[in-house]
């Protein structure tokens, strides 16, 4: 099972449906620093998004501009 689970997300990270992991950091770090960061749930208070979880989708952007 582990196999396949490796070549499902090699499979996923290639398709250009997930940012880099270095893109995904910066954008997580600017959200941590924002005024609308609800630290204690990581959510944006803006879009009530999971950051941890949109900052990884390649097409998503910030609600307020800031990446």
């Amino acid at each position: 099972m582990g196999k396949i689970l490796d070549l499902l997300k090699k499979k996923a990270n290639n398709s250009g449906f997930f940012s880099p992991n270095e893109e995904m950091k910066e954008r997580l770090s600017v959200c941590k620093k924002c005024e609308f960061f609800i630290k204690k749930t990581t959510q944006c208070e803006k879009c009530l998004c999971f950051m941890k979880l949109k900052t990884r989708l390649r097409n998503a952007s910030c609600p307020v501009d800031k990446w």
